[in-house]
């Protein structure tokens, strides 16, 4: 799913939605936005420091890419969700929802 873009990014997170695709949610704030604030979303940027175990870059540095995360919808294993984009904040968030069901109906 990290590597959806474009229309397909869009239709795979109307399928979570379950709504019909045709939408710009990856490319479009006012349609892909509210998304964020309703699965409450949270984005680090490009600067924000991860930790990464092993190989030549092991240890404490710069993510290098933006980073999506939410504790209000989940995968269908039940673990939580990650989307990643090197330059784009909402795609990193519609990667994120792509990979997700939604189970339990959260607040609109």
């Amino acid at each position: 799913m990290n590597e959806l873009d474009g229309v397909e990014l869009d239709s795979a997170v109307a399928l979570v939605l379950g709504v019909e695709p045709g939408l710009p949610y990856s490319s479009d704030w006012g349609i892909g936005g509210p998304l964020i604030h309703r699965f409450a979303v949270h984005l680090n940027g490009p600067e924000a420091s991860v930790h990464r175990c092993g190989g030549p870059n092991s240890g404490w540095g710069a993510a290098g890419y933006w980073v999506a995360t939410s504790w209000r919808i989940f995968k269908r294993d039940g673990g939580r969700s990650i989307g990643i984009h090197e330059t784009d904040p909402l795609k990193a968030a519609m990667r994120m929802i792509a990979k997700c069901t939604i189970q339990n109906e959260v607040s609109k």
